[in-house]
């Protein structure tokens, strides 16, 4: 804007409005005499604009002159907002995974899928989202949960047992076990002419569809977001994202179904022999075993014969534990509570052979004669032990592998240049992140050395076609106090595009100057 067309127009008029704004940092500046600042979004340019004003005061404190200085921060707030909404999606995410690795139940499942899919279809800000269960052949598939944003017709009610060989275009793309995204149906190929029909019917405009697979690799359902008010496209990031919750619901579906064909196994089992599956012990008011099923004999290997009359903490607690046991029985004794009655707790046992092993124990109290009987319902829970010691030692090994090996990690999008760099990264060249923030991938290419580039790109653009299975190179890097370091660089493309391309491409960096 000229001098010309500013001198003379009014400070509000310099923004796009028409009328004086509510919040004026003239005025505000006027009043407390102060330098004032006011960030303003302007709907008229789609921009926002920090206003800030100066008041120049003479030598008794008057105001005598306002500066106004106008600066464009649109692309600061955008940064911004995408650094927020990533944050939040990335939360959501988490949220739900460790929601839906606990549960255990149907119920619990059903409630869960229904806030993850409001809570992401509220932040992208589409329209519908749902999850389809595929019958065991793959020939229908059912919309069993559906959130819908105000004003959008819902569809659970009518796809029901949808034939999804009508649908063959999409369902082929569903049985490669990838995202399938479709930023345009009116774009869809004449191939899928049945699929732009049915979600024409529904007025989407763009979707996303993430495969849901069992332990097995089985394609069992999936989940997805329908835009019907304006087109979205989903990034490469998102939807890595999205297909790792996808897993994680995959995993709990079976855990479920597995919970539940237990549960009926062990309800014909109860109902054919009368025994339960965990041990079920109950102990008269001497603490001496009353009840020993079948399940107790195959846990502890005692025969219902030997076990029957004996002292359970004599036989089954490791010796250093029996004064507490002898004092907590005492107290059971008196009042039928105790600090493990009425809850579910883990401890060590002993079996027949001296094995030590772990057991989850659920204990409650029953009067009978007004005397107090224990019941004890006890599950050998080594496995599922080991199983958690493994998972931590594995955690730990990996954070420790990093730290260990002071190695920074990359992550690069190759078709829009976008990276993500760990501290480590910076570090090795002598910087902090923050100084090399924002980064793309122009940030590696001005820090390596520029005779080392060719070979490189040569190695990279053989890993992108496939004639490397990894991306490893040694090179020279500049450091900050301008000498240079020998970096060995390791990646694997992770996600391709459609066509082939390399899409997400992930990465580390280990300083190797000294074997040089």
């Amino acid at each position: 804007m000229s001098e010309e067309q500013i001198i003379g127009r009014k400070c509000f008029e310099l923004i796009g409005r028409t009328s004086p704004c509510l919040r004026c940092a003239s005025a505000q500046a006027l009043e407390t005499r102060q330098v004032t600042s006011i960030e303003r979004h302007v709907p008229e340019l789609d921009r926002w604009i920090d206003v800030t004003s100066i008041p120049i005061l003479d030598s008794d404190g008057n105001v005598v002159l306002l500066v106004e200085r106008l600066q464009d921060i649109t692309d600061r707030k955008k940064a911004e907002e995408r650094a927020h909404f990533d944050n939040h999606f990335r939360d959501l995410v988490a949220k739900a995974s460790a929601c839906f690795v606990q549960m255990g139940d149907n119920r619990s499942f059903d409630e869960a899928v229904d806030q993850a899919l409001a809570s992401l279809g509220q932040l992208f800000g589409v329209d519908r989202s749902y999850l389809f269960r595929f019958s065991e052949d793959l020939t229908t598939m059912d919309n069993t949960h559906e959130w819908c944003a105000e004003g959008i017709t819902a569809q659970k009610d009518r796809i029901q047992k949808f034939p999804s060989d009508s649908m063959a275009w999409w369902k082929a793309r569903m049985l490669e076990r990838h995202p399938v995204q479709i930023p345009d149906v009116d774009a869809l190929p004449a191939e899928a002419a049945t699929e732009k029909e049915e979600f024409q019917s529904q007025g989407i405009q763009s979707l996303i569809c993430l495969p849901i697979c069992d332990d097995q690799k089985r394609l069992i359902a999936f989940f997805g977001f329908d835009a019907v008010g304006a087109p979205h496209l989903w990034p490469e990031e998102q939807v890595a994202m999205l297909q790792v919750l996808a897993e994680i619901i995959g995993s709990t579906i079976g855990r479920i179904e597995a919970i539940h064909s237990l549960s009926e196994s062990q309800a014909r089992l109860d109902k054919v022999v009368g025994a339960a599956q965990d041990a079920i012990v109950m102990l008269d008011p001497e603490g001496n075993i009353s009840m020993w099923n079948a399940a107790a004999e195959q846990t502890f290997a005692y025969s219902s014969a030997e076990a029957m009359g004996q002292n359970l903490h004599k036989l089954l607690a490791p010796p250093r534990f029996h004064e507490a046991h002898h004092r907590g029985f005492a107290e059971f004794g008196r009042s039928g509570t105790g600090g493990a009655v009425g809850k579910v707790v883990e401890l060590s046992a002993l079996r027949k052979n001296g094995k030590e092993f772990p057991v989850e124990l659920s204990l409650s109290s029953i009067q009978i004669k007004g005397s107090w009987h224990a019941v004890g319902i006890l599950r050998d829970i080594t496995d599922r032990k080991r199983a958690e010691d493994a998972l931590k030692d594995e955690r730990c090994r990996l954070a420790n592998i990093i730290e260990g090996t002071h190695a920074g990690t990359w992550e690069w999008n190759v078709q829009s240049g976008k990276t993500v760099f760990n501290e480590i990264w910076a570090e090795l060249l002598g910087y902090r992140l923050d100084e090399l923030s924002p980064t793309d991938i122009t940030t590696w290419e001005k820090l390596v050395h520029p005779d080392d580039v060719p070979r490189c790109r040569e190695i990279l653009e053989q890993h992108f076609a496939a004639e490397r299975s990894d991306y490893d190179c040694e090179y020279r890097m500049k450091h900050k106090q301008g000498h240079c370091v020998w970096i060995q660089d390791r990646g694997r493309v992770v996600t391709r595009t459609a066509e082939g391309k390399p899409s997400m491409m992930f990465g580390t960096h280990t300083d190797i100057t000294e074997r040089k």
